[in-house]
């Protein structure tokens, strides 16, 4: 036997999704991601980008091992200008939280710790505020995917309803854009070289089947709904 990979991240001890211990009446010992486990056989790795399809990535955040040029520059997709003038307009709280779940630094001494500790973290930036053209939703894949993103996180989609209301049947469907459901059949098929992309959703937050959502029941799209610290679904989840 042998002690585990645990990360020197000051808040890892309260991310019961990484590493569930129990002993609260809240909580249910092991019902995490057995990424504690998984750490012993990789930390993970700068080569692996991860796309943070978001309203964007603090780029100042210490706790990011952002994607870099050969000039030391931060390169994102559709990123703005100036980030200390986007971040009080509003942009990036969102997308900085997910990319934090995803790949926050670990082992740094610093807040979180991510699924992957060591990966590189890619920012899409969308202004979710305005309508988004189908051709510039197609091109927060292809972009990433050119780039050389192997995964391509998506917490966005269709309204949700409300959590409280289960509706009988699902709401009907709005079929992904022609153009959306080429860019997502060429990142998943032909991106890296042919190995492919994974391009991940979020379920949704309206507690209904997922049915009605056309990204997340995609063929080329892994959906993801939400359980809690005891490993039930969260009530707010959608389903299906």
């Amino acid at each position: 036997y042998k002690p585990r990979r645990v990360p020197n991240d000051p808040y890892f001890t309260q991310q019961w999704h990484l590493d569930n211990p129990g002993g609260d009446p809240r909580a249910l010992q092991g019902a995490d991601m057995r990424a504690v486990a998984a750490w012993d056989m990789t930390f993970g790795s700068s080569d692996v980008l991860v796309a943070i399809n978001d309203d964007g990535v603090d780029l100042a955040h210490p706790d990011f091992n952002l994607l870099r040029n050969e000039d030391g520059e931060v390169v994102t997709v559709n990123g703005p200008d100036d980030i200390e003038a986007a971040l009080p307009e509003g942009c990036c709280t969102h997308g900085t939280s997910v990319a934090g779940v995803a790949a926050a630094a670990g082992d740094n001494e610093i807040g979180t710790t991510g699924v992957c500790p060591t990966c590189t973290t890619l920012p899409v930036f969308t202004d979710y505020s305005n309508p988004n053209e189908d051709a510039a939703v197609a091109e927060t894949f292809t972009e990433p995917s050119a780039l050389g993103a192997w995964v391509i996180n998506n917490s966005w989609g269709p309204m949700d309803g409300l959590p409280p209301v289960i509706e009988a049947e699902p709401a009907p469907m709005e079929p992904v854009p022609d153009v959306v459901d080429a860019a997502l059949t060429s990142v998943v098929t032909e991106g890296r070289d042919g190995l492919g992309v994974s391009v991940v959703f979020a379920g949704g937050n309206g507690n209904e089947d997922v049915s009605s959502d056309a990204f997340v029941s995609h063929p080329h799209t892994i959906g993801v709904a939400a359980v809690n610290s005891k490993g039930y679904k969260s009530f707010y989840s959608d389903f299906g």
